[in-house]
């Protein structure tokens, strides 16, 4: 399987000894997002997670174990949020220099093989124009030069949790806009040695060198696993993802970078509430187990090629 961490919120930023506690004990407590009662408690070993998955806009409180968890047995990628944002926008990141010196110390610790640079979302305004993307986009390409070789893209989508906070910082985005993005980034992209693929999006970008893949892909997966794996499509995803099935085991409502784009944050007040119910020790990211709990076991199972039993849970 494929142990996702997380989409929902940045586990290496703010609950790096949670999860490592949950790697060493080998078992994790999820609840369903929509039905929050239902909760799938998880199983697994080193051996039958093929590969881990942290998503993240600040990973350094995550480096100082990284050896620990290769020490466990764990393969792990990384999904690298690094955009040209004011701290508007991101209030509660460091600045973009102390970024790209975690994005290289990450590097350096585990391989540019395995580490995805995310420019996402791309924000269009009166101020953040092409010219400003054109400009932002080739100064942080140059910055992470061989610390990465792909770049996935990303346009900021209208949620109703972000809609009112994201007024007078960004217009519709068209698919002319998408292409016309996407055809003035790539001269850096390939200066600067990336890959620049796009997931999730209408317009089919592969015409102006942007290929449309998915973040968590057959060769990302494959790659970090270091074997083939069977995969599968994700289901529970967007319908334009094409992400591979995996597991996440975040929580909404719980990241306090306060990115006033973020569909996984709907309220401030909840943030604070969340983030006071964490207990690291609690196989829960967020509080403990509840009455009225219907518990649901899992054993996780290698996806690897041949491997008896294969199954997924997403």
């Amino acid at each position: 399987m494929i142990l996702s961490a997380s989409r929902r919120t940045d586990i290496p930023a703010f609950y790096t000894p949670w999860i490592l506690q949950r790697l060493k004990e080998g078992n994790i407590s999820v609840r369903n997002p929509r039905i929050p009662s239902r909760v799938t408690r998880l199983y697994f070993t080193p051996r039958t997670v093929d590969a881990v998955v942290f998503w993240t806009k600040n990973p350094a409180p995550l480096l100082p174990y990284l050896s620990e968890i290769y020490s466990l047995g764990y393969r792990c990628a990384y999904q690298f949020t690094l955009t040209p944002y004011d701290e508007i926008l991101e209030p509660g990141l460091p600045d973009k220099e102390a970024l790209i010196h975690t994005f290289r110390m990450l590097s350096d610790a585990v391989g540019p093989d395995k580490v995805v640079w995310r420019y996402d979302p791309v924000i269009l305004s009166d101020k953040m124009d092409i010219a400003f993307h054109v400009d932002a986009f080739a100064r942080l390409a140059q910055s992470l030069q061989g610390a990465s070789s792909r770049c996935v893209i990303s346009f900021v989508d209208n949620y109703a949790c972000t809609v009112k906070r994201m007024r007078g910082f960004s217009r519709p985005i068209t698919e002319v806009d998408m292409h016309a993005v996407a055809q003035a980034i790539v001269p850096a992209a390939k200066r600067y040695g990336f890959t620049l693929s796009a997931c999730c999006e209408v317009a089919d970008l592969s015409c102006d060198g942007v290929a449309c893949t998915a973040c968590i892909d057959p060769a990302l997966a494959e790659r970090t696993a270091g074997y083939p794996l069977r995969l599968r499509k994700a289901a529970s995803q967007r319908p334009l993802c094409g992400c591979m099935d995996s597991f996440d085991v975040g929580f909404y409502d719980s990241c306090s970078h306060g990115c006033l784009y973020c569909y996984a944050t709907k309220s401030p007040d909840a943030v604070r509430r969340n983030v006071e119910a964490h207990d690291p020790s609690s196989p829960f990211l967020i509080g403990h187990a509840r009455e009225g709990d219907v518990v649901s076991e899992k054993t996780a199972v290698s996806l690897r090629v041949g491997c008896p039993g294969q199954q997924s849970f997403g």
